[in-house]
């Protein structure tokens, strides 16, 4: 907040206003110089403190939704549309029950025992 006012002081050039806001912001008997002197961080570095920020559980669960849920659209925006062609053809193919065929089923079988992680429970 001090920086704020320091760099207002600094547009309107009227450092006396600025000087006077400042020393009605800091704490009485308190040297600014002598803050932050002997204090030491988590790492056991001295100076200043560093701004630490914590996320909870919740948020965290919401960011990697978040990320997986842009994962997924990035995948579905790489993908080739469908042609309208094509969509007629399986329509026409659903109607005239091409998938029940003993042979087309037999195809869908194999594909589906050969897919990665599948297990053959025989």
């Amino acid at each position: 907040m001090i920086d704020k006012i320091d760099q207002l002081g600094a547009l309107n050039n009227d450092n006396k206003k600025t000087d006077k806001v400042r020393k009605k912001l800091r704490p009485k008997n308190v040297d600014p110089k002598k803050v932050h002197e002997g204090k030491t961080h988590s790492d056991g570095s001295k100076g200043e403190p560093v701004a630490k920020v914590e996320i909870s559980q919740a948020a965290k669960e919401q960011l990697l939704l978040r990320a997986e849920a842009e994962r997924y659209l990035k995948m579905v925006e790489s993908q080739e549309g469908i042609d309208p062609d094509k969509v007629d053809e399986l329509k026409q193919k659903v109607s005239d029950n091409f998938y029940l065929k003993e042979k087309v089923i037999d195809k869908i079988v194999d594909k589906l025992l050969n897919l990665p992680g599948f297990q053959n429970k025989e």
